[in-house]
């Protein structure tokens, strides 16, 4: 499956601690994840070791939701874990 990620959404989600690689990764080896809506939703913990906003965490998780049931829009969530 070819992945075609609009440049507003890959900016965004540098803004968010995430990159191209990251969302790609999510998308074809992510776990589903239940949604208000049921849209399609997929998530991934990524090793991390570093800093964001001053503090230090091991890792990183990334939630991906559909709009309208394709994958074309993404709705990024990136969230740093602290263990």
């Amino acid at each position: 499956m070819k992945i075609i990620i609009e440049p507003l959404t890959l900016k965004r989600a540098s803004e968010r601690g995430a990159n191209e690689s990251e969302i790609i990764e999510v998308i074809n080896n992510g776990f589903e994840i239940s949604t208000k809506n049921n849209r399609l939703a997929k998530a991934k913990i990524f090793d991390y070791n570093s800093i964001w906003n001053e503090k230090h965490y091991q890792k990183k998780g990334l939630k991906l939701f559909t709009l309208l049931n394709q994958i074309v829009s993404l709705l990024l969530l990136c969230f740093c874990l602290d263990f």
